[in-house]
């Protein structure tokens, strides 16, 4: 979960402005304690913000010092936990999900411990969820379950559809 992981809630919350009955949880894990209190302070430097454009700041941000913190409400809608993705008790605690952000994770793992994990956080997707890995990850010969789509400012995966599934959410 480091810093761009801990962006993800807001890049989603903007739509969800608009959707009032829309339930809407994140939850934000990393192995490293010392990074879970990091986003459970909320507080951020410039450098850290480089890359949030000025409607986030204001909307999701309040300034104290030379220092930003994220908003009480914001922060009220995500959840804080360690997880250990090689742990299959931890693991199997994360289910139905629409969206699963796992950037720059899969790059330290072995060819048999990216496919392992792959397969259960697919377990835990929703058949129309989308799976965004970092930029230098794929999962070409590591799964089968996804199909690769191009979004305006990103790529994802999305998972395929079980058989005889409607198709609900369109992937445009």
């Amino acid at each position: 979960m480091k810093s761009r992981t801990r962006w993800q809630s807001l890049y989603w919350k903007r739509p969800l402005d608009c959707s009032k009955d829309w339930k809407f949880e994140v939850h934000a894990t990393d192995i490293n304690e010392r990074s879970i209190a990091t986003a459970l302070a909320g507080v951020y430097g410039e450098c850290s913000l480089r890359n949030t454009g000025p409607y986030f700041r204001q909307k999701y941000f309040t300034a104290i010092g030379d220092k930003l913190t994220i908003t009480p409400q914001l922060k009220a809608g995500v959840r804080f936990s360690r997880l250990n993705l090689f742990d299959d008790a931890q693991r199997g605690s994360i289910k139905a999900m629409d969206l699963i952000f796992c950037s720059n994770v899969l790059i330290y793992f072995d060819a048999a411990s990216k496919t392992q994990v792959v397969q259960e956080l697919s377990r835990a997707l929703l058949s129309h969820g989308y799976f965004f890995v970092g930029a230098a990850e794929s999962l070409y010969g590591i799964s089968k379950e996804f199909q690769l789509v191009h979004l305006p400012s990103a790529t994802a995966y999305v998972k395929a559809r079980a058989a005889g599934e409607p198709q609900g959410v369109e992937h445009g």
